[in-house]
């Protein structure tokens, strides 16, 4: 009796342990299509940002030419 008591445990032990194992193995890494989402985010993380940078870089350059122009007018 009670090796059929100590069976079941092992046998449902067995069975939620492949349970749990199974669900934390359908995350997004699991999957090709997942990483490659995962990548495609950061990817797009990263041109959000050199984007900003840009339109920084961009202002500031348009101020020092405004500046120069204005630099160039003065001397004449």
């Amino acid at each position: 009796m009670c090796h059929l008591k100590f069976t079941r445990f092992i046998r449902n032990a067995f069975i939620i342990s492949a349970a749990v194992f199974l669900l934390s193995a359908c995350g997004k890494n699991s999957s090709p299509e997942g990483r490659m989402s995962i990548k495609m985010e950061s990817l797009q993380k990263e041109m959000d940002l050199l984007k900003q940078q840009n339109a920084v870089v961009m202002d500031s350059l348009a101020k020092i030419l405004a500046e120069l122009k204005e630099l160039k007018h003065s001397v004449k």
